[in-house]
């Protein structure tokens, strides 16, 4: 057992008690002007003008090592969309309702348009915003899972002789989400089902904060709310 990983072993521990957030550039995988995904095994650096690079944002729940993420291009960055979709219920994933407590990381409250979508969140939800805790205790290891599952996909592609790209990779989040979370995880999975989810006063907010009423809830992303047809799941 990974206690960096998740935190069962508490006697307080529950699904939404603890939430750790992370956000950082893809280390592996990049963008090339179609919007195919390539691998490149040597890191990434983020100073390479010729490469576009991936944002994920990675959602940890603290003790039950359920992980949600997604990625994003500069312009699909999207933190409060983001938010809405790992808290709804999903037929993919187990991960559903609002965290008590939401630890978030330095660049999440210098960085404007995130600090906005945190400042939104507050002004409709009762949750707390704490400090993301450094070092590997916080949960590092849910991030490298989720990176490694990016790459399989784009690899798993490359084998079929077709392309991963960044849309497929966004309507995926889910499954590659449930495949990063920790082998124990499992074990919590009745109690999520007994989370509820946000309310519908939640989502409504949600939905008024795009030009497009309910942006966050289409495109790709319409494939983690309603679930991967099942003749395009791999």
């Amino acid at each position: 057992m990974d206690k960096a990983y998740f935190s069962h072993w508490r006697k307080d521990a529950r699904p939404c008690r603890e939430q750790n957030l992370f956000i950082g550039l893809c280390k592996h995988v990049y963008l090339l002007k179609d919007g195919t995904l390539k691998y490149q095994k040597k890191p990434l650096d983020p100073r390479d003008v010729g490469k576009d690079l991936i944002t994920h944002f990675v959602l940890l729940d603290v003790d039950t090592g359920i992980v949600y993420g997604e990625c994003h291009t500069e312009e699909s960055r999207d933190l409060a969309g983001f938010f809405a979709r790992a808290w709804s219920s999903k037929p993919e994933h187990p991960m559903r309702g609002i965290p008590t407590l939401l630890n978030v990381p330095k660049v999440a409250l210098s960085t404007e348009a995130y600090r906005e979508d945190l400042a939104r969140l507050q002004q409709v939800l009762s949750i707390d915003i704490g400090d993301l805790p450094g070092g590997f205790s916080a949960g590092i290891h849910a991030v490298k899972a989720f990176d490694k599952r990016v790459e399989a996909l784009v690899w798993r592609c490359s084998m079929d002789d077709c392309a991963a790209d960044i849309h497929m990779a966004q309507a995926f989040s889910a499954l590659l989400s449930a495949e990063a979370c920790s082998g124990m995880s499992h074990t919590w999975h009745e109690q999520w089902a007994d989370v509820p989810s946000p309310t519908g006063e939640f989502f409504a907010a949600v939905d008024d904060l795009y030009e497009a009423r309910g942006a966050w809830r289409e495109g790709a992303f319409k494939f983690v709310l309603d679930g991967i047809p099942r003749h395009h799941a791999k």
